[in-house]
């Protein structure tokens, strides 16, 4: 097998992964945690969403194209010839190595408060989950 048949049997799970993704975080935003989000936003001085329905559609855009990438990056980690342990050590290098400090640096510069930042760290950590047992299944599955 050649890194192309590599790469476009991985864009499957990662499409898929990245779906995972983007409905996790509106399940998490917008159904779960509305609420709680908007009291923690507008503690951040910001009042809703704050966007139109153009401008909301294109971040959404722009959100799942990322989300689509996170979980392309995933599927290299979830292979399924790799041991499931080697697939959350590899997860939680990434997640303290990269997002943890992503996520602090938000707090540091942008004078976030604790406890919107606490649930922005819970978010992700549960979305590495989702992500990572999504694509898991994909792999081993439908591939």
């Amino acid at each position: 097998m050649n890194i192309t048949e590599v790469l476009v049997s991985l864009t499957r799970p990662a499409l898929i992964g990245g779906i995972a993704l983007f409905v996790f975080g509106y399940l998490w935003y917008s159904v779960v945690f509305k609420n709680f989000f908007m009291k923690l936003r507008e503690g951040e001085g910001k009042n809703g969403m704050g966007t139109t329905g153009k401008e909301m559609a294109k971040t959404l855009g722009v959100k799942f194209v990322l989300d689509v990438l996170t979980a392309a990056s995933f599927t290299l980690v979830a292979y399924p010839t790799a041991p499931y342990r080697l697939t959350l050590l590899i997860s939680s290098i990434i997640w303290i190595g990269f997002t943890l400090p992503q996520i602090m640096s938000a707090y540091l510069w942008d004078n976030r408060s604790l406890k919107y930042t606490a649930f922005e760290i819970v978010f992700s950590l549960a979305s590495f989950a989702v992500l990572m047992y999504v694509i898991r299944m994909v792999l081993t599955y439908l591939v």
